[in-house]
């Protein structure tokens, strides 16, 4: 057993891209992890964290000290390596009182254009909270709009994964629980592809 402990799930892990002992981890009750021993001892950085569910972990591999966090508050930026974070909100919808105005599973960011970031929305622990949208950031993450039509997929898909082509930017993969999704204009307009899956 290497992990953090404290309860909770452990929701996401990212590896170092250049740091082969150095590993990423974020839980639903504890937040973000990093230990720099391969697992063997971990050390918490939440400091700027709005909310402690780390759904999703993104680093940038040009820039390592660059990290995005998706969680269930939105998405939340790392210049410094995961030493302190910055709450994202431009172009985000207001945060609710109740619910979560727009909870962010999966977070991605474009190997060839590290400007370019995209997000989708959902709670997959839950399957609930599906909204059918992905958000898209040009800038580094600074201004977020939602670059998809509303047809693209079922206005209560769960987005559980988002995977960029690493030669083809404008090709993205998305996962949800209505199946496989095929974008072949940067995230504008979306195919299902299911032939051949069960």
């Amino acid at each position: 057993m290497l992990g953090p402990g404290g309860g909770g799930w452990i929701q996401s892990m990212a590896a170092h891209p250049t740091d082969p002992k150095t590993l990423l981890l974020g839980c639903d009750v504890g937040g973000y992890f990093v230990s720099r021993n391969e697992g063997v001892s971990w050390e918490i950085r939440n400091t700027g964290l709005h909310d402690y569910f780390i759904e999703s972990i993104a680093v940038q591999r040009d820039d390592p000290n660059v990290i995005f966090l998706g969680t269930q508050s939105g998405v939340h930026k790392s210049t410094d390596g995961g030493a302190t974070w910055r709450w994202l909100r431009n172009g985000w919808p207001e945060p609710l009182k109740y619910r979560r105005s727009a909870p962010v599973s999966i977070v991605a960011i474009d190997p060839r254009n590290p400007k370019v970031v995209y997000a989708g929305i959902g709670r997959p622990r839950h399957f609930n909270e599906g909204q059918g949208r992905i958000y898209k950031s040009e800038d580094g993450g600074e201004r977020w709009f939602i670059v998809n039509g509303e047809s693209a997929f079922s206005s209560d898909a769960v987005i559980t994964d988002l995977v960029i082509h690493p030669r083809e930017s404008n090709t993205l993969f998305a996962c949800t629980q209505h199946g496989l999704y095929r974008s072949g204009d940067s995230g504008k307009t979306w195919d299902l592809k299911v032939k051949g899956l069960p």
